[in-house]
């Protein structure tokens, strides 16, 4: 008898550590929100660096990731400045982060960063030249910026089988699984491709003519491996939906030659 009660007690234990290290995260969030709403950035980012600090020691990827997120663009909002910073710490990361589905992630994310950048920045920059890349950003030209793009969304979808195994439950709250979602099977591949197609959009919108097909060319090219990806799979309903996605891409775009 006193053997079931110290299981039972034990497990109780357990279930109230679970619940608690769970609300631990809703409450540092919802503390997060309340400072946002009452315009308190310092405050976001010290909740931040908490939440940081404790999905690190948990190994807990989704809630590390939506914090250093959200720290950094509540930094880049408090002073531009912090984005070159927070860019270089971005690619030491990504550099030395041993799982190969976080690395493809932040380089999906960084692939993002210099497209906005170049598209916020694009009227102060130096004329459109190659050659070495300066250390500083706000040094590049805008062919460094889409050199720069181009290699994070090719080092982001490095290998598809490995997105599509990846469940994006895995990485949440940093994602969120959209009612589409189930389509194809809950994966990351769905999730950092639709980010890819949308950086290189933008990326499009301020570039020269002969870099607007090549990024044609590639859209294309990304839409044809992830289509053989799921056909190899045998998810019908996801080679489909991507199929349409490629074709109305190919018809919306006037500019585009294939």
């Amino acid at each position: 008898m006193k053997i079931k009660y110290a299981l039972l007690t034990t497990l109780l234990f357990l279930f109230a550590t679970i619940n608690a290290s769970a609300q631990s995260y809703d409450n540092l969030w919802k503390q997060v929100k309340s400072a946002q709403n009452k315009d308190l950035p310092k405050t976001e980012i010290s909740l931040c660096n908490e939440i940081i600090a404790k999905a690190t020691k948990e190994k807990n990827t989704g809630q590390l990731f939506q914090a250093y997120f959200y720290r950094l663009n509540t930094q880049k909002d408090i002073s531009e400045d912090s984005l070159y910073t927070q860019i270089t710490d971005l690619e030491k990361w990504a550099k030395v982060e041993k799982s190969s589905i976080n690395k493809m992630t932040l380089h999906t994310v960084l692939a993002h960063f210099y497209a906005s950048y170049l598209s916020r920045n694009r009227y102060n920059m130096p004329t459109d030249k190659e050659g070495d890349v300066p250390g500083d950003i706000r040094e590049w030209t805008k062919i460094q910026f889409y050199n720069a793009t181009i290699k994070h969304i090719d080092a982001s979808l490095s290998n598809l089988q490995l997105l599509h195994s990846t469940k994006n439950a895995t990485y949440a709250p940093f994602t969120i699984q959209q009612w589409a979602g189930k389509y194809f099977d809950n994966d990351m591949l769905h999730i950092i491709t639709n980010q890819d197609l949308s950086t290189l959009q933008t990326l499009k919108l301020n570039m020269d003519e002969f870099r607007k097909q090549a990024i044609n060319k590639k859209t294309i090219q990304i839409y044809n491996d992830v289509i053989n990806l799921y056909k190899q799979t045998g998810n019908e309903s996801a080679m489909i939906l991507c199929s349409l996605d490629k074709t109305n891409y190919q018809y919306t775009k006037k500019d585009s030659q294939y």
